[in-house]
């Protein structure tokens, strides 16, 4: 029989994205599951190929899923301090988010940045020690580096296109134009180079990549997604992404729709519909995707008490709702039920604000700030409300 389980929600310690304790924790069951997909992915790091013959590509990205404000970025964050406490063999990457980046800053050069910066801090430590080795290593890590950078202009938007006017002279192909490109077809290579020698010099197995909320913006989030298929599907990078999968969906589907040379009908949707089926099956395995669930649906399973720590009272959630209700005058059974019914299908952010501000001391009208955006986008007058 499965053990009952309490969640306890600090409104004082909620209003922002953190780690949360176990018995904070509202997706637990959820954490466990993430951590042992990377445990898994762990161990099947080393890939037999003949890179002259197929450079493979293993597409292990773990995708968590939930809607606006379910708690993905405290998911993460819990999770990758997690793999930091637990997982000593496996390098944590800084979460990035790509809403935060520049546009004109490509993904995988931001990637390639951290790792950098990584090595460099132990490189030269090892440096000023003296390590015996610390030169060859240098030297090593320096060459691949130039590689990469000359290899830079295969990103997209970066460097000049092959309509430049340079590209009409003879004498610039044979010399430069001609390397430029054998450096651009290596790039992938070279990176899966970088990866391994920084993994060396760092003592490591594997490095921990996430990426939180990628669906919000779609040039950013199409921007990470092509760069996790092209360039970081490499066995020894474990990468994680957030978001909402209809809005992962329908930000596929414009991309891979934008490229179709048919006219709008049926035919049209159809192979639209079934490039961005085949997209996401191929990037984001269903095997390795983690589907958040709201609180309503946690109150579903019996085996999940959830209790709120309002005003140093540790209160049940319903209970509480019930007692905020009756203070705003909602008394009767039936009404509460429906009230009650709205406010835990919201979003976890959603309820964290509207607790916090109706448990506030001297409040004699509902939060509706909470609703702000809502109540306009129906067309409703707040002033007047």
């Amino acid at each position: 029989m499965e053990e009952k389980r309490t969640i306890i929600i600090d409104l004082d310690n909620s209003l922002y994205a953190h780690a949360f304790t176990s018995e904070q924790q509202i997706h637990q069951e959820d954490l466990d599951k993430a951590m042992g997909i990377i445990h898994n992915q762990v161990k099947r790091l080393d890939l037999n190929e003949d890179a002259d013959v197929f450079l493979s590509h293993i597409y292990r990205t773990i995708g968590v899923f939930g809607d606006r404000g379910s708690g993905k970025t405290s998911f993460m964050i819990s999770l990758l301090n997690r793999c930091k406490n637990e997982m000593k063999k496996v390098e944590v990457l800084r979460m990035i988010d790509p809403t935060l980046v520049e546009h004109k800053k490509p993904i995988v050069l931001c990637v390639i940045a951290m790792i950098q910066q990584k090595v460099e801090a132990v490189l030269q430590r090892q440096e000023c020690r003296g390590k015996g080795d610390a030169y060859v290593q240098r030297r090593e890590w320096d060459k691949l580096m130039e590689r990469i950078s000359r290899g830079i202009i295969a990103i997209d938007k970066v460097g000049k296109d092959y309509d430049n006017s340079m590209w009409q002279d003879e004498a610039y192909v044979m010399r430069t134009g001609l390397a430029k490109v054998k450096d651009a077809n290596a790039f992938e290579e070279n990176i899966r180079a970088m990866i391994n020698a920084a993994l060396k010099i760092l003592g490591k197995d594997a490095f921990l990549l996430a990426f939180d909320d990628i669906d919000v913006d779609v040039d950013q989030g199409w921007n990470v997604l092509e760069s996790l298929r092209r360039y970081l599907s490499d066995t020894h990078i474990i990468s994680i992404v957030s978001g909402n999968i209809k809005l992962y969906g329908a930000l596929v589907r414009y991309e891979l729709g934008r490229n179709l040379k048919m006219p709008p009908g049926s035919a049209h949707d159809l192979m639209e519909n079934e490039l961005e089926s085949q997209y996401m099956l191929k990037l984001l395995n269903p095997s390795n995707r983690i589907n958040l669930l709201s609180l309503a649906h946690l109150l579903q399973n019996g085996n999940n008490t959830v209790k709120v720590m309002a005003n140093s009272t540790e209160h049940e959630l319903v209970t509480l709702y019930r007692e905020l209700l009756k203070d705003f005058g909602i008394v009767d059974v039936p009404s509460q039920n429906t009230f009650v019914s709205f406010l835990v299908s919201m979003s976890l952010r959603s309820q964290i604000h509207f607790m916090k501000d109706a448990s506030a001391e001297k409040r004699n009208t509902p939060p509706l700030d909470v609703f702000t955006s809502r109540l306009y986008a129906s067309g409703i007058d707040m002033e007047a409300l």
